[in-house]
């Protein structure tokens, strides 16, 4: 297991000297809280369970403090100094302020607990072996989350043994264990050969993984070679039996023609069993008494087998490759971890009364960008009523010169229109009057019809001159019959008039 040192109460510090100083007060009592649950797992006191809980309790917490408090490396997060021991090399120390390196450590020795329980169950006995196969699937269930998730948010490189190879390798271990106790219990419980051939192949299956890992980069150079060779071991113990059982289901099957396939098979066992004895030489004392005492009973079965079909059945031994593979029954699976997310009251009372620092930041940032929007609109309203307000004034300006120059247009139309009246009366004054009194006041008349003619044309600012009939009319009866008297010619014969002679 990882060994881990630090202080949390430098969030409270953290907390104590900057605006969310209130925070800091609110939090005191779950950073203890917290404090105390990271001693019991450095003191590693009470049972495996008492420790398991206590870790589940602290994993739980940590992700409650993810989403509240900004822990982390940078210039605005607190930097907490998390120390933890590599869990196979224990010399070797990783100290780092990242808070996911904090969980996947926690993560790790609930895996690595987990296991433990399944060892320490009693494996001699039904219940024993049912318990434990489902121990070894939780372990392999925080393996696998370890695996998918906090080993792929570590800083590069991550340490060895907090690696993804390194996490897959121990979750395909678990499952091997957990495949191997269901094995058991199948072959206490009289299951088919049939059926345990299929077992025993997954178990070999789930062990040979496991030893491929171990055999390459990057856990070649971390883990002793008794690993790889314990995996190797087990796998070909297990092949051997699956082969063993699958030549049993072939006899049990055909008479005949059966013991000929339990012969190949048994052939195929005795060179992985051989294959297993020099890798064993690197692996436990137990292993090794295990890879003999599967060779024993393998050679007595071959050759029993090779007697009966030498004076019974006189059967073709064919080649081992030319046989049907063996079909795996994986019934090991990595279980769920069911006891991560916050569940319990108090867990998930924890920090209550303190905002996430993401809800925090998101305000903040919120805030701001409201800000500029209304600082924005406001900016382009300023603007539009500048240029409303100075194109109001050009427009203004437009119209006063139009105007003026209307002006001065209409009382240039207005002189040019009197101009011509003014002239014909000074003309007609000046000409020797004709037709006695009458001709002298036709003429009076026509000055002023002229006069007022122009003066009409002035007040109209220019307009057009009135048509000669009109300025025929306006002229008078008596006027009209002076004029005709002087030889104007009318446009059509005047009435008389009763009371009105000239």
């Amino acid at each position: 297991m990882r060994r881990l040192l630090g202080a949390w109460h430098l969030v409270q510090e953290f907390l104590r000297h900057g605006p969310r100083s209130q925070a800091a007060e609110d939090a005191a009592d779950d950073l203890q809280e917290l404090q105390d649950l990271r001693n019991e797992i450095v003191n590693l006191s009470g049972s495996l369970q008492s420790l398991r809980s206590t870790l589940g309790k602290y994993y739980r917490a940590l992700e409650l403090v993810a989403a509240r408090f900004p822990i982390g490396r940078g210039s605005d997060d607190v930097r907490i100094p998390f120390v933890w021991a590599d869990a196979f090399k224990p010399s070797k120390k990783k100290e780092t302020s990242s808070l996911d390196f904090e969980r996947a450590a926690v993560l790790f020795n609930l895996g690595a607990v987990a296991s433990q329980q399944a060892l320490a169950c009693d494996r001699s006995s039904e219940p024993g072996l049912r318990e434990s196969a489902s121990l070894f699937q939780e372990a392999a269930g925080y393996f696998s989350s370890l695996r998918d998730g906090l080993c792929l948010r570590l800083e590069r490189p991550p340490p060895a043994d907090l690696s993804p190879e390194a996490a897959d390798m121990l979750c395909h271990l678990m499952l091997a264990q957990a495949q191997e106790c269901i094995y058991e219990k199948a072959a206490g419980d009289g299951k088919s050969a049939a059926l345990l051939a299929r077992l025993a192949r997954q178990t070999s299956i789930f062990y040979d993984e496991c030893s491929q890992l171990l055999s390459s980069a990057p856990l070649s150079s971390h883990f002793d070679r008794s690993w790889a060779a314990h995996a190797t071991v087990k796998a070909a113990l297990h092949g051997a039996e699956a082969l063993a059982q699958a030549g049993a289901a072939s006899a049990a099957a055909d008479a005949l023609g059966g013991v000929a396939h339990e012969i190949a098979r048994l052939r195929v066992a005795r060179a992985r069993l051989a294959e297993a004895r020099r890798e064993a030489r690197a692996a436990s004392k137990e292993l090794q008494e295990g890879v003999a005492s599967k060779e024993a009973a393998v050679e007595a079965r071959l050759a029993k087998a090779d007697r009966e079909n030498a004076t019974i059945y006189l059967q073709r031994v064919p080649d081992g490759a030319d046989l049907p593979a063996i079909v795996p029954a994986a019934l090991a699976r990595p279980a769920p971890p069911a006891d991560l997310a916050p569940q319990d009251a108090q867990a998930g009372a924890m920090f209550a009364s303190v905002v996430p620092d993401g809800a925090t930041r998101s305000l903040s940032r919120y805030s701001d960008l409201l800000d500029a929007l209304v600082r924005g609109a406001a900016d382009r309203l300023a603007a539009a009523s500048d240029g409303a307000r100075a194109a109001a004034a050009r427009v203004g300006a437009a119209r006063g010169a139009a105007g003026a120059r209307a002006r001065r247009a209409g009382r240039a139309a207005g002189r040019a229109a009197r101009r011509p009246g003014r002239d014909r009366a000074r003309r007609r004054r000046a000409a020797p009057a004709r037709g006695g009194r009458g001709g002298a006041r036709a003429a009076r008349g026509r000055g002023r019809g002229a006069g007022r003619r122009g003066g009409r044309a002035a007040r109209g600012g220019g307009r057009r001159r009135a048509p000669a009939r009109a300025l025929w009319r306006a002229l008078g009866p008596r006027a009209q019959r002076a004029a005709h008297a002087r030889g104007a010619r009318p446009r059509r014969r005047l009435p008389q008039q009763p009371g009105r002679r000239g």
